[in-house]
C-alpha cells in the first residue's frame, strides 16, 4: 500500500513539475526611465555685494517622493505609470534647475547646496506639492507645484513665502534616459 501510494505521489508530482513548463512565462515589460531638464538660462554676474543663498533639499510628500511617475484621472486619486520611471526622485529632478535658475539671476554673491561649508546668509526650502501629468485638464499637462519659504539664517525670520502657481512643460525638457545598467526589464504585477 505504503509502495503504491508513493509510486502515485511520484507521478503526481511528475505532472505538476511539467505542467509548471506548459505555462506561460510572465510577460517582461521595458521600463523606460525619462530626466527633466531645465534649460540653461544664460548666467548673470553674480552680485558679489549680495547675500549668499543655501537652497535646501526640496521636501516631497511620501506619495511623490518616489522615481515612479505619477499621474491623476481624477481629483483625490493618484496613480502611477507601470513601465515609466524617472531617473531619480522628484527633488534629486528639482534641485539641480534650482540652483541653476538662482545662479543665472544675478542677485546672490553665491548660491550653496546643503552641506557646503560656506556660511550663507538666506535659506530658500521648497517643498513639492504637486509633481504629476494631469488628465483631468484636455490635453493632459505635466504640473510642478511648489512652496518656497526664504529664511534670514541671521534672525531666523521668514523673509517670504510662495505657492507658486503650476509650473507646466513649457520651461522644461523631459528626455528619454537610456536605462541603467542591469535594470533591462521588470514584470508587470
Amino acid at each position: 500500500m505504503n509502495k503504491c501510494c508513493s509510486c502515485i505521489a511520484i507521478v503526481i508530482l511528475a505532472g505538476l513539475i511539467q505542467a509548471c513548463s506548459v505555462l506561460p512565462r510572465p510577460e517582461s515589460v521595458t521600463v523606460e526611465y525619462f530626466t527633466l531638464d531645465v534649460p540653461v538660462v544664460p548666467a548673470m554676474q553674480g552680485n558679489m555685494s549680495g547675500p549668499t543663498l543655501l537652497i535646501g533639499q526640496p521636501q516631497v510628500r511620501a506619495d511623490l517622493n518616489t522615481p515612479r511617475m505619477a499621474y491623476r484621472q481624477q481629483d483625490y486619486t493618484l496613480r502611477y505609470y507601470a513601465r515609466s520611471r524617472w531617473a531619480d526622485t522628484p527633488a534629486q529632478l528639482l534641485l539641480p534647475g534650482l540652483i541653476e535658475s538662482f545662479e543665472a539671476s544675478g542677485r546672490f554673491a553665491a548660491v550653496l547646496r546643503a552641506g557646503s561649508p560656506a556660511t550663507p546668509h538666506l535659506r530658500l526650502d521648497t517643498e513639492v506639492l504637486e509633481f504629476s501629468q494631469d488628465y483631468r485638464v484636455q490635453p493632459s499637462r505635466f504640473q510642478i507645484r511648489l512652496r518656497a519659504q526664504l529664511i534670514d539664517l541671521s534672525t531666523r525670520r521668514i523673509l517670504a513665502s510662495h505657492n507658486a502657481p503650476p509650473m507646466r512643460r513649457r520651461r522644461m525638457v523631459v528626455r528619454r534616459r537610456p536605462m541603467p545598467r542591469g535594470r533591462h526589464c521588470c514584470r508587470n504585477w
